[in-house]
Order: C-alpha cells, then structure tokens, then sequence
C-alpha cells in the first residue's frame, strides 16, 4: 500500500516541477518583453524630445530672421530644399523636418519634426502665427472721425479714402480710381502700444542708431540710420520742429516713431531714403501751418486730429487718423505696401504643438 502511495506521487513531483519550469520561463520571457518594451519607450520618448527640439530650434530661426510678410513661399521653399530636407544630427540621433504654410490661413506656419534614434522615431508638429491680428489696408486715407476739406485735394493710385462720422469737400473727380467710403463701418488696423522701457535721453544725438526716449523735442530735423536687423523705437513727448527727418541706413529693421503731439510752423518732412518700414505714431493731436511731407511713411493717428491750416501736405504711403480738416493742398500717392506696414511688424510666435 506504501508503495502505491509513493508511485502516484512520482507523477505530481514531475508536474509540479514542469510547471515551476514553465512559470520560471514564462516569467524569464515576461521580464524580457518588459525589458524590451521599456527600452522601446525609452528610445520613442528620446526620437520624440529631438523631434520637438528640432522644431523648436527652426521656430526660433524663423522667429529671429523673418516676419510674417517676409517668409515668403520662396524663402519656404529654400528652407526645406537647402537645409531640412536632410538627417540633421542631435545628440545620439537626428532629425528630419519640413515648413509649410496652413492651408486654411496661409499667415499660420506649421513645422513637422520627426526625430530618430536607432531606428525608432517619433513626430511632433508646432505651429506659428503672428503676434497680431493681420489686416490688409486698402486705404490712402482712414479717419475714424470726419474728414472735412476746404482746399485742393488729390489723392492717386486707386487708394480708398473712407471716415466713420461722413466726409465733406471730396468728391470722386478727387479720386484716381479708389472710393469714397463716408460711413465706414469695416475693420481699422489695431493700435500699437508704445514701449514703455525705452531708455531715457536728455540729449538727441544725430544720427539717431538705437532706441530710446527724448521726452521734449524743439529742433530743426535730425537723420535716423538703420545699421542692422534690430527695430528702432524713438519717443517724443510735445514733438515742434521745423525741419528734415532722413532715414538710411543698410539695417533690416523698422522705424518706430512715437509722438504724443506734432507741431510744425513752417515745413515737416520725412524721407525714407532706403524704404524702410517706418510708421510715425501720433497720439493726441497734429497741428500743420506749414509744408508738411511724408515720402515712405504711414502715418498712424487713429486717435489724434490732424489740422492743417495752411500750406501743403504731400504723402507718399497712407493715413490713419481720427479727425482731418484739410484747407491747403493734399495731394497723397496711395502706396500698397506703405499703407500695410503694420502687417509689415508682425513677427512670427509659437502658437501651439500638436504631438503625435
């Protein structure tokens, strides 16, 4: 009867010994695809953080280097064909990305980077846009008062002349081919605000090469030069002057000049000599009894009366203002591309990542 006994337990031992065989293996194999797996993750999580720091990398080049009217199709195209389109290393891997526009909003720029590393990748997308709203200005003149004019006016190059609260003294036989819009109702330019850290200046200097703030000006012109990429911003307080602003220079960046008042008793003139991005801001009020001449300039005034009394005004570019009374000579030669120098500023910033 022992013997029977110890027999049938033979065949239990050898199961249960399988089975600890079987489990151990199990749990071995187990541990390995878990090993594997981590490791796969790992290298996804890797392909994406140089996915992402690629796309980064391009943002800020194009953030640095371009504005949002600048990166023309052109300049897309040169980016992907002469430096994306290629393995770019980084660190244990590389990245490959491309640039395109949105096609729902072509002022949207999406980045597509997809990262590597050892043969395991990853992908993210940033998108960018511009840091304000972008409308297109078809105006040589846009008042958001009333227009009035009582002497010669001109306006050429199909340039629109519109006011919120009616025009009177302009006819269309004043116009070469634009419209008369005296209850406009449509979209305005958004306003700029002025730096408030511009560093303080008791003294003007000319030329004038960076940017700062002269409180006071009463003086006789002075010449602003543009020597590389970097933005100028000048503010004035009570700005009188009688006399020539030239603006050179073979820098890229824009001229930014804040007034709070404008006055000139004899004659004003600004000469964009290089066609520069150049806005002059006026925020309270512009008082003319002289000449009064913008070659290259918006002017931009959505909140100041102008008033000029005698004399003449010539622009060459556009006008925004609040108020216009006008009883000398205005002749403005609409200008495109000077009426949208505020699109012209905008600069590119990181809207969103899209992760995949």
């Amino acid at each position: 009867m022992l013997k029977n006994e110890r027999g049938a337990a033979l065949p239990i031992v050898f199961i249960l010994s399988m089975a600890l065989i079987i489990l151990g293996a199990s749990l071995f194999t187990v541990s390995l695809a878990q090993a594997s797996r981590t490791v796969l993750q790992e290298k996804r999580e890797q392909a994406f953080y140089i996915a992402k720091s690629g796309a980064d990398a391009i943002a800020s080049y194009i953030i640095d280097n371009y504005r949002v009217t600048t990166l023309t199709d052109t300049a897309i195209t040169n980016l992907n064909n002469h430096y994306l389109n290629q393995d770019i290393s980084f660190g244990d891997g590389f990245f490959r990305a491309k640039v395109s526009r949105n096609p729902s909003d072509p002022n949207v720029i999406v980045i597509e980077s997809k990262g590597i590393i050892d043969n395991v990748s990853n992908r993210t997308t940033l998108t960018l846009g511009p840091d304000g709203p972008v409308i297109n200005m078809t105006h040589a003149i846009l008042s958001n008062g009333e227009i009035k004019v009582t002497g010669g006016f001109k306006v050429w190059n199909r340039g629109d002349v519109a006011a919120v609260k009616g025009i009177e003294g302009i006819g269309s036989s004043n116009l070469d081919g634009g419209d008369l819009q005296p209850r406009y109702t449509g979209e305005f330019p958004p306003e700029i605000p002025i730096p408030s850290d511009l560093d303080p200046r008791t003294t003007l200097t000319s030329p004038i090469t960076r940017s700062a703030n002269y409180g006071d000006y009463e003086g006789g012109g002075f010449e602003i030069r543009v020597s590389d990429g970097k933005d100028i911003h000048i503010n004035f307080d009570k700005f009188k002057i009688n006399g020539i602003i030239n603006i050179r220079g073979s820098g890229t960046g824009a001229v930014h000049i804040y007034t709070n008042t404008i006055k000139s008793e004899g004659s004003f003139t600004i000469n964009n000599l290089d066609r520069k991005v150049v806005i002059l801001y006026a925020q309270s009020s512009i008082d003319l009894k002289g000449s009064f001449d913008l070659n290259g300039v918006l002017l931009y005034a959505p909140n100041s009366t102008l008033t000029q009394g005698e004399g003449s005004v010539s622009i060459t570019g556009a006008m925004i203002t609040s108020n216009l009374e006008l009883s000398g000579g205005t002749v403005v030669h609409y200008d495109e591309t000077i009426a949208n120098f505020i699109n012209a500023i905008r600069k590119f910033e990181r809207y969103k990542w899209s992760d995949e």
